[in-house]
């Protein structure tokens, strides 16, 4: 697992490193067992590389301990401060049987085909249809999930995660192989700054205008206060997003900037992949799939029956209403007693 941290240029390959934490205790990496105090063996020295005359980012590979999540903190041995945070998970070596979240269900890719299929009536139970079919409902399957990513009210939650910033720095690119690498956003819906002394501050999220609007985008002036996203184009060989900070840190600090991001739904590759799915999540695309592919598979002239259309509506129904945010009204008088109720139901929240 790879940490990087962007920090003042020159410092080597002995100066920064990254250890893993439990409440007290520290990973040691040699013997593979929490200890207290912290021994030199519980620390992952980073790599520079040198990014400008004054940044270089340090890197390295991270073994975590199984389970977490386990807190990382990027620290200067000569000083002793913690420049940087994260969070990571560790995965057995040797996978065992799934054990799937309570309420869930575990299923191949392919569970999931042979029932959209049945549901069209193009395949009898137990009946296994050609590779070439499985391959088309796979694309089928995948163009639909796409466009649900677009959909708020499709995830089910949104993904924090957690990049450095460099002084003097105001652009980040975002997406597999970017400055940030990770999968590219659709949207970033909240964001804080985390300091060297583990002080977390919120910052705004600006709209397209708002950024625009600011004359002094160049200014390097402590703290930033905002950012804003720029998803790029919608089609991409290598998707890749910006993130614009406003106004630039200065080296007085060390930030690390946590953002909440609405991320692409897991799409299909192998027929034998396992997926560990919600039962709400599977019956919306059991029936939105076939719904999906329902044309590609019978004639053009037929129609797609009403149970299936309804089957389709009321499941993804229930995914929206399940994913929405439940809204909240107050109301202050003088001297009457403040109540909160909930606008969707009208009743009263204690």
């Amino acid at each position: 697992m790879n940490e990087s941290q962007i920090t003042n240029a020159g410092l080597g390959d002995s100066e920064v490193y990254a250890r893993i934490l439990s409440g007290t205790n520290f990973w040691d990496f040699s013997a593979l067992t929490w200890v207290n105090p912290e021994v030199s063996t519980c620390r992952t020295f980073m790599s520079e590389t040198p990014i400008d005359g004054q940044n270089s980012g340090y890197s390295c590979n991270l073994v975590p301990p199984v389970g977490g999540p386990w807190a990382v903190e990027i620290v200067r041995l000569s000083t002793g401060a913690t420049i940087g945070y994260d969070l990571v998970w560790g995965v057995s070596p040797t996978p065992g049987p799934i054990t799937p979240p309570v309420g869930s269900m575990v299923l191949t890719v392919q569970d999931i085909i042979l029932a959209q299929l049945r549901v069209i009536g193009v395949v009898d139970p137990g009946e296994t249809p050609e590779a070439s079919m499985i391959n088309d409902a796979i694309q089928a399957n995948n163009i639909m999930l796409d466009s649900w990513s677009a959909q708020r009210l499709m995830i089910r939650a949104l993904t924090q995660e957690g990049f450095p910033l460099a002084a003097g720095i105001a652009r980040y690119t975002i997406g597999n192989g970017q400055t940030w690498n990770t999968s590219k956003p659709f949207a970033i819906t909240d964001a804080f700054l985390r300091d060297q002394y583990g002080v977390d501050t919120g910052i705004d999220i600006y709209t397209q205008d708002q950024y625009n609007a600011r004359d002094d985008k160049s200014i390097i002036a402590g703290r930033p206060k905002a950012l804003y996203y720029d998803p790029g184009y919608a089609q991409q060989v290598n998707p890749a997003g910006i993130v614009s900070i406003y106004p630039m840190p200065d080296a007085t600090a060390t930030y690390t900037l946590f953002i909440t991001e609405q991320k692409p739904l897991t799409v299909f590759v192998n027929p034998t992949d396992t997926l560990i799915i919600e039962p709400a999540y599977f019956r919306a695309i059991k029936f939105n799939g076939a719904v999906e592919m329902y044309h590609e598979f019978r004639s053009h002239n037929t129609q797609i029956p009403p149970d299936i259309l309804r089957a389709a509506r009321e499941s993804m129904r229930v995914i929206k209403v399940m994913n929405s945010t439940q809204l909240l009204s107050g109301l202050d008088l003088p001297g009457a007693k403040r109540s909160v109720f909930n606008i969707m139901t009208g009743d009263e929240v204690q």
